[in-house]
């Protein structure tokens, strides 16, 4: 069976985190705001969650959306 474009943009948040872990904030950072110009994850809430504790991570709370 194909993955379904849910299941893609769950497994680039998550691409996207882990590379935060490996390679630091403002890495993760750079992926998750490419993966905000994806319309359909702009509306899922855990990506924006990803996004928060990032900002967090970077001392830029007050940003997060």
């Amino acid at each position: 069976m194909p993955p379904t474009h849910g299941s893609i943009c769950r497994r680039r948040r998550s691409a996207a985190v882990a590379l935060g872990q490996v390679s630091g904030p403002e890495a993760a950072l750079r992926a998750l705001d490419e993966l905000g110009e994806v319309p359909r994850l702009r509306r899922h809430r855990p990506f924006h969650t990803a996004r928060a504790i990032t900002l967090s991570e970077l001392g830029r709370a007050g940003e997060a959306e």
